[in-house]
């Protein structure tokens, strides 16, 4: 599926072609080839649909191995206490 895709984006061959060559469905090839958004050669980066990140992913990793260091040694935090200290976070940076 790689090769035909590059092959269709190189303008070595066209669709028909491609598809015959690799033996991989035109529907699929075009699919994953339209406006050079291209997933599996380029890779994607998940987001969060609507919403953006408060933290950055430094940021994030702090505040999960604090929390972790309270649950260590016995300060459990419940999941609204979580948020509070979150949103005390946010405020500050």
């Amino acid at each position: 599926m790689q090769r035909a895709i590059q092959a269709v984006e190189n303008k070595k061959m066209g669709w028909l072609k491609a598809e015959k060559q690799y033996g991989v469905p035109q529907a699929t090839l075009r699919r994953k080839v339209s406006n050079g958004k291209n997933k599996i050669l380029r890779g994607t980066e998940k987001g969060l649909g609507r919403y953006k990140c408060t933290f950055d992913k430094n940021l994030e990793r702090e505040l999960v191995d604090h929390i972790k260091l309270l649950e260590s040694r016995m300060f459990g935090l419940t999941a609204i206490e979580v948020r509070i200290f979150a949103y005390q976070l946010a405020e500050r940076t």
